[in-house]
């Protein structure tokens, strides 16, 4: 991946975050990979028990409907389809926190862009100005 500058971006709640822009060699992509700071890193420890709770109950639901709907053949496999990509989902935020609490925002095969970042504040019901450098009256 190559690596840019630091940017400071302004969301539209008025907070800004210090992104660092990668472009992967394989896609073409930009992206904004978030950079790291203690409150960034702290609420990433903080919410990895809840994301690999989480994760691993979307695990057991996925592994009962898989042998229920083999058992039962119920609704077409619709509710496991549903619980696959719930446990995806969970999967990909656990790996993400995992990534951050590690202090790194970016690995061979993932990053975590300003855009991860909000989302898991999102998902987790958090401020969602946690890691901002300041933030300015949006």
């Amino acid at each position: 991946m190559l690596v840019g500058e630091e940017k400071e971006i302004r969301r539209d709640d008025g907070s800004v975050f210090v992104t660092r822009q990668v472009r992967s060699p394989k896609s073409g992509t930009h992206l904004n990979v978030i950079v790291l700071n203690e409150h960034i890193m702290n609420k990433a420890c903080a919410l990895l028990p809840f994301a690999r709770s989480m994760s691993t109950s979307k695990k057991a639901r996925l592994n009962f409907l898989r042998s229920a709907s083999e058992c039962l053949m119920i609704d077409n496999g619709a509710a496991y389809s549903f619980a696959e990509n719930e446990f995806r989902r969970a999967t990909a935020r656990l790996a993400k926190l995992e990534l951050l609490s590690a202090g790194s925002s970016m690995s061979d095969s993932q990053v975590v862009t300003l855009e991860d970042w909000v989302m898991l504040l999102d998902f987790f019901h958090q401020d969602l100005s946690i890691g901002a450098i300041r933030t300015i009256g949006g």
